[in-house]
């Protein structure tokens, strides 16, 4: 059974990778249609103002944690609160389980089961459709980035059936976009429209799709693989290293490459946290 954490409104499915890439598998050779969502702190503090787009995150068929932040908060509001001072002991335990992210991340993996990163789950999507043979369809990016990743992912996984459409995220163009992957028969669509756009984009057509369809929003992950910028700007859009990754320290690596985020993560981290123990404490006080 797939475990699942209430994080500011948003219901995250704790999937480990494998069983993640087995359900995608099985909706392709059933003929279903899926959209993928791989949600980071941000995305749910955006989706926290705008109840439209946390409708749409909530409607997918695969919500995943792609942030450490959120494998934090789901062991945070399944701790028991007891005692008095409850609002200093919220905070207390809050940031003391933050640091233990560094030391011990294991330990906090108590509801979701670790992080999927979106980069590591394109590569993924792209090597199924190479021993599929499933046309894979990179809708998005910035001039010349999905054209060059369609290339790059061509040259990891031969065989591979890509096709890069550089289009526009606007009302108008999407019967022809639709059209389009439909004449492809494309299997597996990845929107890089950044966020929300891409969410909302798949949300909106993913019916009009031929079956099955696999869709997911893969926001700059384009621009990682074709070396380029990041979709926002900001500096060279490079992977950190594994160790990094694997111990959630992502955010750190942003910051020595792309120093224009430093205000919107700092500014990001204290805030996400402050929502989480609020929702921590109105569940106390509900309960």
């Amino acid at each position: 059974m797939i475990s699942k954490a209430n994080i500011l409104g948003v219901s995250v499915q704790g999937f480990q990778a494998s069983e993640l890439l087995n359900a995608l598998r099985r909706d392709l050779s059933e003929g279903k249609r899926a959209q993928v969502v791989t949600m980071t702190n941000e995305m749910l503090m955006a989706a926290r103002r705008d109840p439209e787009h946390q409708a749409v995150l909530n409607h997918a068929h695969y919500r995943i944690a792609d942030s450490v932040g959120l494998v934090w908060a789901s062991a945070f509001l399944a701790k028991p609160l007891m005692g008095w001072f409850k609002w200093l002991r919220a905070y207390w335990r809050a940031w003391w389980m933050l640091v233990g992210l560094l030391f011990r991340p294991k330990h906090l993996q108590t509801v979701l089961p670790g992080v999927i990163r979106g980069s590591e789950l394109t590569l993924d999507l792209a090597k199924l459709c190479a021993e599929g043979k499933h046309e894979l369809y990179l809708l998005g990016a910035g001039p010349g980035v999905a054209v060059e990743a369609a290339r790059r992912l061509q040259k990891k996984f031969p065989g591979l059936e890509v096709t890069a459409d550089p289009s526009d995220p606007k009302p108008g163009h999407e019967q022809t976009q639709v059209e389009r992957i439909n004449r492809k028969k494309a299997r597996v669509v990845l929107v890089a429209y950044g966020v929300p756009e891409q969410d909302q984009w798949i949300n909106r057509n993913l019916e009009q799709l031929s079956a099955p369809v696999i869709a997911m929003g893969v926001g700059g992950t384009l621009d990682y693989l074709a070396g380029g910028k990041s979709l926002k700007g900001g500096g060279p859009a490079k992977q950190p290293p594994g160790w990094m990754r694997k111990i959630g320290l992502e955010w750190l690596w942003r910051l020595f490459t792309q120093p224009s985020r430093t205000g919107r993560i700092f500014m990001a981290l204290p805030r996400f946290v402050h929502a989480v123990v609020r929702q921590k404490l109105d569940q106390r006080l509900d309960n």
